[in-house]
């Protein structure tokens, strides 16, 4: 029980911070566009950005259960698969929907 909590905490604050340097980056990208049109953007991006982290911290833990149940192997050896794989994944989703979130700015530009 201790091991999926420190899986899921620890996968979803770098899930998270990446979230956050994410961010920080769409915020440059956005320079050119007005509140209102990037404001629909960065709350895409930021509701997107706090279901992936989510989605990948709970995978994370059910896949340690799979690792240690179905693969015999030992508890920190799942978790040190689980953590880096999970948020690698996530780091991914998470630029995806920094993309969508930049669409959905540009969108509201062109229909404003």
């Amino acid at each position: 029980m201790a091991l999926a909590a420190v899986t899921f905490l620890l996968t979803f604050g770098v899930n998270v911070a990446v979230c956050l340097v994410m961010l920080f980056f769409m915020l440059l990208g956005l320079n050119g566009y007005s509140e209102s049109e990037a404001t629909y953007g960065m709350g895409t991006f930021a509701a997107a950005g706090f279901a992936v982290s989510l989605l990948c911290s709970l995978f994370a833990v059910k896949f340690i259960r799979y690792l240690m149940l179905r693969k015999h192997r030992g508890r920190a050896f799942a978790s040190l698969i689980a953590v880096p794989g999970f948020v690698f994944l996530g780091t991914l989703m998470n630029f995806a929907a920094m993309l969508i979130g930049v669409l959905v700015a540009e969108i509201m530009r062109n229909h404003s």
